[in-house]
């Protein structure tokens, strides 16, 4: 081997280096022949370099006015080096070379053993880095699907936090997706070095598209397709961040719950029937109230005469009924949203029982028969009356007998048999107008030529019926609402005719006649009579709100002498009824009904889980099934909108993976670096330092320097050549991979 004065050539700076020359080693000496063809048929070869120095008389270049000289001058002697290089053929595959290169040791580098991740492990290979960014990069995507799927239907609590969750993998996904990016880009990028000469200012753009997007030149997007692409992937990466937290929103929502309600009342009338006033029960240290007020014979409980007898409805019976006619709803229990549902929620129930309920009937003739107290004749447009109601006919007397203070007959007994006897249960007849177009406005006067063709007039009939109800409750808000989803008709209360115009003349006050007379309700049938007194109590109630008329004088003016004008029955505008005024009827009745529930002090309000058990005003009563909900904002998780991101991401990793997969073939199987070394040692070309590197003070080389082609490969001797093989770590003349000028100013 050839030694220099000063040590040997290997040691040399390599930015001194002019010119390379490979020279065949002279077959001279035969011992040198031997280690030629023996090194030949091992697969070794030989080969001796001859490194020629700059000219020494060449002048230094001076620094020119207001530029930095960055000129690189020789300054240490030529020599000529023998470099023994050995190989062996390099194969690829998916993961990387699978026989890497085996340098023979020099004796005169470094070991560094122990020292580098490469070494501890064999099978490691810089390249799986990007396939391990890339398969992070979908753990994380698909950890943040996990996250926001067990999030879905949820109650939003802690949103910022469960965001910011969001966010944070997120960005892990879109960091590791784009690390896999910019690793296959910088392979990319020393591929396209190798196979295109570029200028300056193009190799710049390359180098800095990552950090910098202004530096793009056209050249660069020419040349580099594939890394400008994988550059643009970099670059529109941070969309990840933006959109995928985006799927993760809050919506208004209701929860439901099927669960059971505390306090859930009902009704059950049996408990009427057996009521005594002269010993009412207690509850809470409240006496339960009857619907129903009767007057006795005698207050001698020896007395074999004695006997109770019905008088009128419980004034707060009248009074619930009244509130309920006025406010056009039933009323309910204070607070009962909150004893029933709990403080925040919404529920719904549906209760069942029996009770009395008005049937009504379409009545299809003219009132002329004799069967109708009135006649159609009487209603609008032929009559005057808008609504004309007759729902007295048959109506028990509260007066049965000359009394004194609580019903005790004034004569002695025997008293007429008929004494405060159940004959019949008044019939309510109804006729009315309304306006055939509800658009319309109304006729003027009776003049008015729409007048005679403006109404539609309707009349019918209600009987009084045991009746079995389904209601549904609903709580929402705090505010009741009640709908008889189901009715079934059982039978009528009393099963007797009423006789009009018939005097009854049996010794009572009571001057009503109904057949047959053996279906008569007297009061020594003690329970049935009581039950029945409760009943008719309730229907007083609906006859009391419907009795009456609503007339109109011969200039249009409603005159009204009906309670029915302050319900939902009546129309305020023109006075007229409602449409379906029979329908509405029977929903004013059962809205009284249902306003029972609003004072648990009644008999007939019991538990709905135990009917047979009255309530009283407790409100720790047994649970009952019900539907629970609340008004909520959850989470609400677009999955498509997630993975359609998350997708256009992966697909484009993948592609990215796979050019720079095969970036790394076209490298020779090494995965390249952009680390100091590395850019230092593929500068250190000598034929670089002819470029006039000075910059001015805004950081811009002289003009056309930008312009300089450079290639990148193995150097040889003659400026602009390279060799394409790759071989080893410094290729089979020992300089290894740099940049030079493939033209010479």
């Amino acid at each position: 081997m050839a030694h220099d004065q000063e040590g040997e050539a290997g040691s040399y700076p390599l930015k001194h280096v002019e010119t390379l020359q490979i020279q065949p080693v002279q077959p001279a000496a035969s011992p040198l022949r031997r280690r030629e063809s023996a090194m030949k048929d091992s697969g070794s070869v030989f080969t001796t370099l001859d490194l020629q120095e700059y000219n020494s008389s060449s002048p230094l270049v001076d620094k020119p006015d207001g530029h930095e000289n960055h000129f690189r001058g020789p300054s240490r002697k030529n020599s000529l080096v023998s470099v023994e290089t050995k190989y062996k053929p390099i194969t690829y595959g998916f993961w990387g070379p699978r026989s890497p290169p085996s340098l023979s040791p020099d004796p005169n580098q470094t070991s560094n053993a122990g020292g580098s991740f490469e070494n501890w492990w064999g099978w490691w290979h810089p390249m799986f880095l990007m396939y391990f960014f890339f398969a992070f990069g979908v753990v994380a995507a698909s950890g943040h699907h996990v996250f926001y799927a067990s999030l879905h239907g949820t109650e939003a609590v802690d949103q910022f936090k469960k965001s910011r969750y969001g966010a944070a993998l997120s960005f892990v996904a879109k960091a590791s997706l784009m690390a896999s990016v910019i690793l296959a880009f910088r392979q990319q990028m020393w591929a396209t070095f190798r196979r295109n000469s570029l200028s300056i200012d193009a190799i710049d753009s390359i180098f800095a598209i990552i950090e910098d997007l202004t530096v793009v030149r056209w050249e660069s997007l020419k040349t580099a397709k594939v890394a400008m692409f994988l550059a643009f992937i970099v670059w529109v990466s941070p969309l990840t961040v933006i959109l995928t937290p985006g799927t993760l929103t809050v919506v208004p929502s209701v929860l439901t719950n099927s669960t059971h309600c505390t306090n859930v009342r009902t009704l059950n009338f049996e408990p009427e029937a057996t009521y005594d006033w002269r010993f009412p029960e207690q509850i809470g240290g409240l006496i339960e109230r009857s619907l129903s007020l009767f007057n006795t014979t005698s207050f001698n409980d020896r007395d074999p005469n004695r006997f109770d007898y019905y008088t009128g409805a419980a004034s707060p019976l009248s009074l619930a009924a009244t509130l309920t006619a006025y406010t056009q709803s039933p009323i309910a229990k204070k607070d009962v949203a909150i004893d029933i549902c709990g403080a925040g929620w919404n529920c719904s129930y549906e209760i069942s029982f029996v009770g009395p309920g008005y049937k009504c009937f379409e009545y299809l003739g003219n009132g002329e028969d004799g069967y109708a107290p009135f006649s159609k004749k009487d209603i609008i447009p032929q009559g005057t009356f808008g609504y004309l109601a007759n729902a007295g006919q048959g109506e028990y007397s509260p007066t049965q007998i000359d009394a004194d203070i609580g019903g005790i007959p004034k004569s002695p007994p025997p008293w007429s048999p008929y004494l405060g006897a159940f004959r019949t249960e008044p019939i309510i007849w109804i006729g009315y107008a309304t306006l055939k177009d509800q658009n319309s406005t109304f006729p003027n006067n009776f003049s008015d030529p729409r007048w005679a063709t403006a109404f539609d007039t309707s009349m019918f009939s209600c009987i009084h019926h045991t009746t079995e109800y389904t209601v549904n409750f609903n709580y929402s808000s705090g505010l009741q609402k009640a709908t008889v989803t189901n009715r079934k008709f059982l039978a009528p209360i009393m099963n007797t005719t009423f006789l009009p115009n018939v005097d009854a003349n049996d010794g009572t006050k009571d001057n009503v006649s109904a057949l047959p007379v053996e279906d008569y309700l007297f009061p020594q049938n003690t329970n049935k009579y009581r039950l029945t007194a409760a009943y008719h109590s309730l229907g007083l109630q609906l006859r009391n709100q419907l009795n009456g008329t609503v007339n109109f004088t011969d200039s249009g003016i409603p005159i009204s002498n009906t309670q029915a004008a302050e319900t939902k029955l009546i129309n305020p505008v023109g006075f007229l009824p409602i449409p379906n005024l029979m329908q509405g009827v029977q929903n004013l009745y059962e809205d009284i009904i249902i306003s029972l529930l609003s004072n648990p002090q009644f008999l007939v309000v019991a538990w709905a889980a135990n009917p047979s058990n009255r309530s009283g005003t407790f409100a720790d009563g047994p649970s009952w099934p019900c539907q629970k909900s609340r008004n909520l904002n959850i989470f609400h998780y677009q999955v498509l909108d997630l993975w359609l991101v998350y997708g256009v991401f992966i697909l484009l990793s993948i592609t990215a993976v796979l050019f720079g997969l095969k970036a790394v073939q076209q490298n020779q199987g090494h995965f390249k670096k952009n680390r100091f070394s590395a850019i230092v040692a593929a500068t250190r070309g000598p034929d670089l330092d002819s470029v006039d590197w000075t910059t001015d003070a805004h950081g811009r080389m002289a003009k056309g320097v930008g312009q300089t082609k450079l290639g990148y490969g193995i150097a040889r001797q003659g400026v602009g050549e390279r060799r394409g093989s790759y071989v080893g770590s410094g290729g089979d003349d020992g300089l290894g991979e740099m940049f030079y000028r493939c033209e010479v100013d």
